[in-house]
C-alpha cells in the first residue's frame, strides 16, 4: 500500500513566522504546560519533555553509530538543539540516544496545532523525504525547514537509505552558518557505505557458519504436495 504524503502548505516551509495556534488549545495535550506561540519556545517544551523520556529509555552511552568510534569535530550534540543536528552534526555523532531525543522532540512538536504536518510523518520515511525534496530550493533555514530536516533525519537514523541520500543532497545545498556542508554530507555517505559493507559482511558470515541444506532441511510445501498426489 502506498504511504499518502502528509499535505504541508508551501508558506510554512518558506517561513519561519508562521502560526502556531492557540496555546490554550495544546496545554492538556502535552501535560498541560503552557505553550508560546513563538517556535523556539515550543522547540524548547519539547526538548524539556523528550530528554527525559529519552533518558528513561537509553543507556547512558558516549554517541556512536555501528560501533565506530567518533570523529573530531567543533560542535557536540550537548551544546546544541536537536531540531539542528541535521545540519550541525556528522552522522558519527548521532547514535541511538541521539536517534531517540530527535524523535520524541519532532513528535512532541508534532502534537501542536498546526504542526499536525509532521505528525505524519512518524515512521514513514518516503513520506519525510517527499517533504525534504519538497522544502527545495532553501534560501533560508527556519523553524519549518528545521522540522521537515529534523523528521528526515529521524529517518537516516532509523536506517532508510534513501532518507540518508537525501539528506546527504539537502546539506550540499542548504545555505549553512558554518563551513562544513560537505564534511556533513560526506558523513551520511559514508554511514550508508558502511551500513552496507556490514549487512554484507554479515550476509557472508551467516553462509559460512550455516551447514549445508539437505532434503530434510528443505521446508514442506504442503501445497505442491498435494497436487502431486503425496499425502504423507
Amino acid at each position: 500500500m502506498t504511504s499518502k504524503t502528509p499535505c504541508v502548505p508551501e508558506h510554512l516551509l518558506r517561513c519561519g513566522n508562521a502560526d502556531a495556534g492557540n496555546p490554550a488549545e495544546h496545554s492538556a495535550t502535552l501535560n498541560a504546560a503552557p505553550i508560546d506561540t513563538d517556535p523556539r519556545e515550543q522547540e524548547s517544551f519539547a526538548m524539556r519533555h523528550s530528554t527525559v523520556e529519552a533518558a528513561m529509555s537509553t543507556p547512558n552511552t558516549p554517541a556512536k553509530t555501528c560501533g565506530w568510534e567518533r570523529s573530531s569535530w567543533p560542535f557536540h550534540p550537548d551544546d546544541i538543539s536537536p531540531l539542528q543536528w541535521w545540519r550541525t552534526l556528522p552522522a558519527d555523532h548521532l547514535g541511538d540516544a541521539q536517534h531517540l531525543l530527535l524523535q520524541a522532540t519532532v513528535e512532541k512538536i508534532g502534537l501542536i496545532k498546526g504542526r499536525e504536518w509532521l505528525a505524519g510523518l512518524h515512521n514513514d520515511a518516503p513520506a519525510s523525504v517527499a517533504i525534504a525534496l519538497g522544502a527545495l530550493p532553501i534560501t533560508e533555514i527556519t523553524f519549518e525547514v528545521d522540522l521537515a530536516m529534523s523528521a528526515l533525519t529521524v529517518s537516516a537514523l532509523g536506517g532508510n537509505a534513501g532518507a540518508v541520500q537525501v539528506l546527504s543532497h539537502v546539506l550540499r545545498l542548504a545555505p549553512l552558518d558554518h563551513p562544513f556542508a560537505k564534511e556533513l554530507s560526506v558523513s551520511w555517505l559514508v554511514l550508508n557505505l558502511r551500513r552496507a559493507l556490514e549487512a554484507r559482511m554479515t550476509t557472508k558470515a551467516n553462509a559460512i557458519a550455516r551447514p549445508p541444506e539437505t532434503a530434510n532441511d528443505l521446508p514442506i510445501d504442503h501445497r505442491a504436495a498435494f497436487y502431486a498426489g503425496d499425502f504423507s
